[in-house]
């Protein structure tokens, strides 16, 4: 999807380096929805806003001045449309436009006055929802990527805003967060992907671990099938985790033997037995580091009286 940015110098740029921040912050406010048609030739009068307007032209061909600027909007196209920002349209051809009014934060959930104030009437200064240092950098259009959910999206948020429903209504934000995710988020590099890969495989290694009899053969083998060499599988596992799959092996084994002890009933060479300990001695050393007592000690600290 390509964007392009009517004002300023190198806006690119700076959408990189905010990219990290807008995305985990963003937290839009609908204010309001509307959707209409327009036949060709009909020019609506210029115009300024008191909030953000987010505009999807879903058919036909919309001419719209923003800004100073001049703007072919060819289906599917969107544009935003910051506050006190001069603009008009034109339909050129028989056009359909969704039209969102929104904060991109949600510091202000009173809809502000009015949709729009026509010039030369100007929106109150008190009424002005200026857009966050974080967000991203103002007045942006670009065409809607073909074959994306954007569109369905907005038709989605569109009927969820003008229902009846005020649960519906009240879930018409969240449409409006994937859709400015979506629209504004240029395609990511190949890593974010190898990223999620990785998380699949360390909680596919941990299931593994949790359905893993205490009592059985080694890691290694266990593992084997998923296709990578154990010590890969290790620093996958330790990311993810901050432990080896060994060591998360030995604190459940640890773990399930504080349980027994502290049930009671059981013998200290019986629990090693149980839990796959080498020997009660080994038990005995490795409980001790890791719970600053014996077994033998421990049980009876947590036996009743």
């Amino acid at each position: 999807m390509k964007l392009t940015f009517l004002v300023g110098r190198d806006k690119h740029a700076v959408m990189r380096a905010k990219s990290g921040t807008w995305r985990e912050r963003l937290n839009p406010q609908v204010h309001t929805v509307w959707c209409g048609a327009w036949r060709r030739g009909v020019l609506e009068a210029p115009r300024m806003l008191s909030d953000h307007e987010l505009v999807l032209v879903t058919r036909g061909v919309c001419d719209m001045e923003v800004g100073g600027e001049r703007l072919v909007c060819r289906a599917p196209y969107f544009l935003i449309v910051p506050p006190l920002t001069r603009h008009l349209s034109v339909a050129a051809t028989a056009t359909r436009r969704i039209c969102v009014h929104f904060d991109w934060d949600g510091r202000c959930p009173v809809a502000p006055d009015a949709l729009y104030h026509f010039l030369p009437e100007r929106p109150r200064p008190a009424a002005v929802r200026p857009a966050p240092d974080w967000a991203p950098p103002p007045m942006q259009s670009g065409v809607v990527r073909p074959g994306g959910t954007e569109l369905a999206l907005a038709e989605s948020l569109a009927d969820r805003w003008l229902s009846d429903d005020p649960l519906a209504r009240a879930t018409a934000r969240a449409l409006l967060l994937e859709l400015l995710l979506r629209l504004l988020s240029p395609s990511r590099p190949p890593p974010s992907a190898d990223s999620g890969r990785r998380t699949r495989l360390a909680l596919e290694i941990k299931h593994r671990l949790d359905f893993f009899e205490l009592t059985s053969g080694s890691l290694r083998r266990e593992l084997d099938d998923l296709g990578y060499r154990y010590e890969y599988l290790c620093r996958v596992f330790t990311r993810a985790f901050g432990m080896s799959p060994g060591r998360y092996r030995q604190q459940v084994r640890l773990e399930k033997a504080r349980r027994r002890l502290t049930a009671g009933g059981v013998a200290v060479k019986q629990a090693a037995a149980e839990l796959g300990f080498r020997d009660a001695a080994h038990f005995c050393r490795v409980f001790k580091r890791h719970i600053g007592q014996s077994p033998g000690a421990y049980a009876r600290a947590m036996r009743p009286g």
